[in-house]
């Protein structure tokens, strides 16, 4: 589980809510209690942000919870709702099952999900890396989970996946290289129905890893993660940031404002 506890990963106490870049002091977004609840994985929100999406450890919110852990995945998807000002109790999202589920995205018309799992395929062969898997939302529920075979690969990590208001999907891919880092951002295209084949991202760079993509509603912001695996990922990472316009993407840019000299 490298990639859960390394990339993508926010502790409770440091999740800053939204903010204008530079105008405030970053404030802690606690909406449970921290000691159930210590690690949170991804948040993602419904288009009118009443509900939130994100992973748990299911196994520690069983045992706070008084109940038994066995049959729950190490990280499932859970479910919260928004009263108010307050938060839900998080509710394990059902077609999560036994298997790790995490990394969810929501297409901004809130019916599409794109999400990680290694849940076993139709064959009974059990990925040892990430793929991702859709699921369709339909008079308000989540159907059954399929795997995005257009993009996903049985021996490669296919992960992070974050979706636009075009159907267009940008997420992390491990490839084969003889220098450089294994891991890119590639796209598709949600088309009636199914994905396109994955092109590579023009971020991408063969010297830098990239991950951990967000892009904005309209696709036309892209803010991502980009390391030095020749240096070490926690000592390297940072935030960037690009934009699109008619003449393509632009140069990436660390994102100063947020940026620290730890891993971000």
């Amino acid at each position: 589980m490298r990639m859960i506890g390394v990339v993508g990963a926010a502790v409770v106490g440091g999740l800053s809510q939204a903010m204008s870049v530079g105008a405030q002091t970053p404030e802690p977004f606690l909406p449970f209690e921290p000691h159930a609840y210590r690690l949170v994985n991804s948040v993602a929100f419904s288009p009118s942000g009443s509900e939130m999406y994100f992973a748990l450890f299911a196994r520690e919110v069983r045992a706070h919870r008084g109940e038994s852990p066995e049959g729950a995945p190490e990280v499932g998807l859970y479910r919260s709702t928004r009263a108010g000002s307050t938060w839900s109790e998080p509710e394990i999202v059902p077609f999560t099952g036994s298997y790790h589920t995490y990394e969810p995205t929501i297409s901004p018309d809130g019916t599409l999900m794109v999400f990680n799992s290694t849940r076993p395929y139709p064959d009974g062969r059990i990925p040892e890396a990430n793929d991702l898997w859709m699921s369709e939302r339909r008079n308000g529920e989540w159907g059954n989970p399929r795997r995005i075979t257009e993009i996903s690969a049985f021996d490669t990590e296919e992960s992070y996946g974050a979706l636009a208001g075009d159907g267009t999907l940008v997420f992390l891919k491990q490839v084969e290289v003889s220098d450089g880092s294994p891991f890119d951002l590639y796209e598709s295209r949600y088309v009636d129905g199914h994905f396109e084949p994955p092109t590579r991202h023009p971020v991408s760079s063969d010297r830098w890893g990239e991950g951990d993509p967000w892009l904005s509603p309209d696709g036309n912001m892209l803010i991502f993660t980009r390391w030095d695996d020749d240096v070490g990922w926690s000592e390297t990472v940072d935030l960037y940031i690009t934009t699109r316009d008619a003449d393509g993407w632009s140069e990436p840019e660390p994102l100063q404002e947020l940026n620290t000299d730890g891993a971000d």
